[in-house]
């Protein structure tokens, strides 16, 4: 009998600890941006969606039209944005933004050092994904490299940065897509 109230006394005890370990961690995981971009990449092949590209470097300007595109290939960038990188755990502001469309998540960086400054999911009232865009920018002593992009899973994307050396030269370049579906 005093084993049963030893133990019936110590059971709260117990319970308690037990949710204090797991309410001390609370982690939800941010959008993760590279399954997105892989399951557009299969949506798009699945589809034979078509693709006309424009690259524009130091002024020179070239447009492809690529009617079997390796979407793994051309989001290869895009999808290296990882907002659930250890790294950055817990590094980001969250911020919902209501419109009559649907609603925007926005991702800011709390520090100015992270390379990962921006990220905005744009979504429909259902929650299915319409749009994602990116700023990234990284500065050293001697150079700063700054990258935005966004993708429209059902129109196209586009990818453009810059990188500068301080006090020489930048170079600037851009990527744009348009998909043509059948």
């Amino acid at each position: 009998m005093n084993f049963g109230r030893f133990i019936l006394a110590f059971l709260p005890l117990l319970w308690s600890c037990s949710g204090s370990t797991k309410s001390t961690e609370p982690y939800a995981p941010y959008f993760n941006n590279p399954q997105f971009i892989e399951e557009t990449a299969k949506q798009l092949s699945s589809g034979n969606t078509s693709f006309k590209k424009l690259l524009q470097t130091g002024g020179k300007k070239e447009q492809l039209f690529i009617t079997k595109p390796n979407w793994r290939q051309e989001f290869a960038l895009l999808s290296k944005t990882n907002l659930n990188a250890p790294a950055f755990k817990g590094l980001f502001k969250v911020d919902s933004i209501a419109s009559p469309e649907g609603y925007s998540i926005v991702y800011t960086a709390l520090r100015d050092n992270m390379p990962l400054r921006k990220f905005v999911r744009t979504c429909a009232t259902n929650g299915t994904t319409h749009a994602v865009q990116c700023l990234q920018q990284e500065n050293s002593l001697i150079t700063q490299q700054t990258i935005e992009w966004r993708l429209v899973p059902d129109s196209g994307f586009y990818y453009r940065g810059s990188d500068r050396i301080k006090g020489v030269n930048t170079l600037s370049y851009s990527l744009g897509g348009q998909f043509i579906h059948p």
